[in-house]
């Protein structure tokens, strides 16, 4: 039996099956990459968004604490309020006549 390099190459590609190794395409090594750099783009605009999310909570608590801090500021005012107005009306009752 004549063998040539060819031969003794692909029985060693053929592992234990006994079947040839296929070779690799360019079409195979082309899509690889294709889906790499696909890949590279979804991760790199999944991550582009999770940092606009973030961005987008971060602004949205520095909004939630200004307007507590509205409100509490408010909550004191009326407070000062009322406190004045149960003056003035103390006041205003300590003039009037009284009914006996």
């Amino acid at each position: 039996m004549n063998t040539t390099h060819k031969d003794t190459a692909a029985r060693t590609r053929a592992g234990r099956t006994g079947h040839p190794v296929k070779k690799e395409h360019a079409h195979s090594v082309s899509t690889s990459s294709d889906s790499s750099e696909t890949l590279d783009a979804l991760r790199a605009a999944y991550q582009a968004q999770l940092s606009q999310l973030a961005s987008e909570r971060d602004e949205a608590r520095r909004q939630a604490r200004r307007a507590k801090a509205e409100a509490d500021v408010a909550r004191a005012d009326l407070a000062s309020l009322t406190a004045r107005v149960n003056e003035l009306l103390s006041a205003a009752a300590s003039h009037l006549p009284h009914r006996t």
